[in-house]
């Protein structure tokens, strides 16, 4: 069984029971067909024994997602830390009180 097949029956095996809602066990989850990035997966509930099917669709994206500005990529996306970056975060960490709204929604300045 690949790595992949043992994703998604992981992944399913988090869903629900559409009958019972009793969770699926992994062990009950069963690859029945693959065709290139789509699985055809079939369950059977251990408490009502109502089988299930899901269909699972995963695709590659064609370009890895990134929060890296064109910039930053064009740089290889390394960006250098020196040490009075680190220093600046040790006083910022030193200081902050975990309110993480008041640090991204700041008040409008008056």
């Amino acid at each position: 069984m690949s790595a992949q097949d043992r994703l998604v029956k992981r992944a399913i095996s988090r869903f629900r029971c559409a009958h019972c809602h009793c969770p699926h066990l992994y062990d009950k989850v069963g690859i029945m067909a693959r065709y290139d990035d789509v699985w055809v997966v079939g369950v059977e509930c251990t408490d009502c024994s109502v089988p299930g099917v899901y269909v699972v669709a995963m695709h590659e994206p064609a370009e890895p997602p990134t929060d890296l500005t064109a910039a930053e990529l064009a740089r290889g996306g390394r960006t250098r830390v020196r040490p009075g970056d680190v220093q600046a975060m040790r006083a910022f960490l030193r200081e902050f009180d975990g309110d993480f709204s008041r640090l991204f929604n700041p008040p409008p300045a008056s």
